[in-house]
């Protein structure tokens, strides 16, 4: 019985002094955010993965006051989430303006989705020349459905090789409607490096066309090993027809 309350007494010691050490960690990292703006972002963006939006706001409130661009882009982040888009435009606008592209995309798509396109168009385009890739491919997206598909095609071609597998899918969705094969095999096979299962997909039905098929159906199991169910159709038609060729 008394070796019982020794123990129920250490853990009730221990919890608090873990508790007071974190705490006191997390007034170190606050207190700092005035010489380490960038660090109390960081602070801000482990606790926004975490779920506690409370304190992710806390430290973005002060390293955005201390003019890091990055922590006012998520601070307009969780004031979206709150569905206070005033708010959230104020923030996304200073972290553009201060140099954070992630921001100005950001900002793009609120007016995108409040029917302002061309202010829509402005943040977009600001952001892609400043190396947002999935703005770029916003501003084409834009250009091509005002039937400016010489614009578009610079923008998705610019987001493409900026990182974006949409970017590369519609680039080469245009390069098909203009007849370049190669052209979309190129675009295709840079959204499947990329991890996009729809661009090895129709990277794969290319080939096959081609008459490629065992390029092809490398390609289209690749796909269907992580669950695209397209590609697994494709290589089933595929081996359905190698089979059937074979045995004529």
């Amino acid at each position: 019985m008394k070796r019982d309350c020794i123990l129920f007494f250490l853990i009730f010691l221990f919890f608090p002094a873990v508790a007071f050490a974190q705490e006191k960690k997390e007034h170190e990292l606050f207190i700092d955010c005035k010489n380490k703006a960038n660090s109390c972002t960081k602070s801000g963006i482990s606790f926004f993965e975490k779920g506690n939006f409370q304190k992710a706001f806390h430290f973005f409130s002060e390293s955005c006051k201390y003019l890091d661009p990055v922590g006012c882009t998520n601070l307009g982040v969780l004031h979206e989430k709150s569905t206070n888009i005033p708010k959230a435009k104020d923030f996304y606008l200073k972290g553009c303006k201060d140099g954070d592209s992630q921001g100005c995309l950001y900002l793009g798509n609120l007016f995108f989705n409040q029917k302002n396109i061309t202010q829509a168009e402005y943040y977009f385009r600001f952001a892609c020349l400043n190396s947002n890739s999935f703005a770029c491919t916003n501003f084409a997206s834009i250009k091509e459905r005002n039937g400016n598909i010489k614009e578009a095609y610079k923008f998705y071609s610019k987001g493409c090789l900026n990182g974006d597998p949409i970017g590369c899918l519609y680039l080469a969705k245009i390069e098909l409607n203009n007849g370049d094969n190669m052209g979309a095999i190129s675009a295709f096979k840079k959204a499947c490096d990329k991890g996009n299962m729809l661009g090895c997909t129709n990277l794969g039905v290319l080939h096959s066309r081609e008459g490629k098929h065992a390029l092809a159906r490398d390609i289209f199991n690749k796909a269907c090993k992580t669950g695209y169910s397209q590609a697994c159709t494709n290589l089933n038609h595929l081996r359905e027809y190698d089979e059937k060729e074979s045995s004529s």
